[in-house]
């Protein structure tokens, strides 16, 4: 007896395939090894043969048949609201004709880290306006100006167009929120910050580059004493002339000994002298 569907040559009477493990039908005896059963297993075999992409897509199906999608919903709850951050607000004001902080008035201010310049500079007057009344009485932002540590206005990130957001700047100086401190300023002090700064940069343009000094100075009695040395020169001539001591003077010598007090005498007037000198001894 043969298997119907291999074909293997069985035991008589077995009623299952010692080869494949199929049940032989009863009662269906064929003793030729070239039985129908045999034909049809050869008729067979070409279909059996898959390719490896005809065997992917069959089992996907089968996959798909016995795989049931959860019904269940994933429950997605509220957003958490983003952790807010602890920076410093100060308060600058005019001194001497300069910005100065005003100490003891610095208060710690909790903001979100993704905060613009407007928003921060809200809560930066409002949170003074209740602790600090006395230093920053209106409640306007507009009276205000939100300034850096160099006393330029927080609009933009310090040297870029950029807009200034807390968590950029941040990560641009590379410190704690804890360690971060910006000023409030009021507008009439921060427009008087910027002409006196102004002014100054005009005089220091007006100063000379190179200032040539005299040699010799004198003091505010310069008059007097360019007078006094005169008249002691005049004294001791008019002694030499009495005495007749120095009759002999040659002009060289009398020019020299009258150059402070009669450097302005003319030719016949130096004349003069000399021929009274001469009469005299």
């Amino acid at each position: 007896m043969f298997c119907s569907f291999c074909g293997e040559s069985c035991v008589a009477d077995a009623v299952f395939c010692h080869k494949c493990g199929k049940k032989i039908s009863a009662g269906k005896k064929d003793d030729s090894p070239g039985s129908s059963g045999i034909q049809q297993t050869l008729a067979n075999a070409p279909e059996q043969l898959l390719s490896f992409a005809a065997f992917r897509s069959r089992k996907e199906e089968e996959r798909a048949k016995h795989f049931k999608p959860s019904s269940k919903k994933f429950k997605t709850g509220p957003e958490k609201p983003e952790k807010e951050v602890k920076i410093n607000i100060g308060v600058l004001a005019m001194k001497d004709g300069n910005l100065s902080v005003k100490r003891g008035v610095t208060l710690p201010l909790s903001v979100s880290p993704n905060i613009n310049s407007e928003d921060l500079l809200k809560k930066a007057v409002d949170k003074h306006n209740r602790f600090n009344n006395n230093v920053v009485s209106s409640t306007h932002p507009l009276s205000y100006r939100l300034l850096y540590q160099d006393k330029t206005e927080v609009k933009t990130l310090p040297g870029s167009n950029e807009k200034f957001v807390l968590k950029r700047y941040k990560e641009e100086i590379d410190k704690s929120y804890g360690r971060i401190t910006l000023y409030l300023c009021s507008v009439d002090d921060y427009f008087d910050n910027l002409m006196y700064a102004m002014v100054s940069d005009d005089e220091e343009l007006e100063k000379p580059v190179l200032e040539i000094k005299p040699q010799h100075t004198f003091s505010g009695d310069s008059d007097d004493h360019l007078s006094a040395c005169s008249n002691g020169k005049e004294n001791e001539s008019r002694k030499l002339l009495a005495t007749g001591a120095d009759a002999h003077l040659t002009s060289s010598d009398f020019q020299n000994e009258e150059v402070g007090s009669d450097a302005h005498l003319t030719s016949s007037d130096f004349q003069m002298k000399k021929w009274e000198v001469k009469m005299k001894g």
